[in-house]
């Protein structure tokens, strides 16, 4: 099994098994957004977070908290 690293917003979106496009959809941003937050190119807005945390049940304390850099390793099958 392999180690990969990914934040706490592809952690969040692997979670609920949805793709960045559906993810997307229910946040009502732009693909690209989801893609540049989960490289850490780009933090979150307020309105993302607490749409995240409203349909998605994001915690909030850990996702202030976090910086752009941070990473959660996980195993890949």
């Amino acid at each position: 099994m392999k180690k990969i690293k990914i934040n706490i917003y592809e952690k969040l979106r692997r979670q609920n098994n949805l793709t960045q496009y559906e993810i997307a959809k229910i946040l009502r941003v732009g693909q690209q957004t989801i893609s540049r937050i989960e490289r850490g190119e780009s933090l979150p807005s307020f309105n993302f977070l607490k749409q995240a945390h409203i349909k998605l049940g994001l915690d909030l304390n850990v996702a202030i908290r976090s910086s752009r850099k941070e990473f959660t390793w996980v195993e890949k099958e």
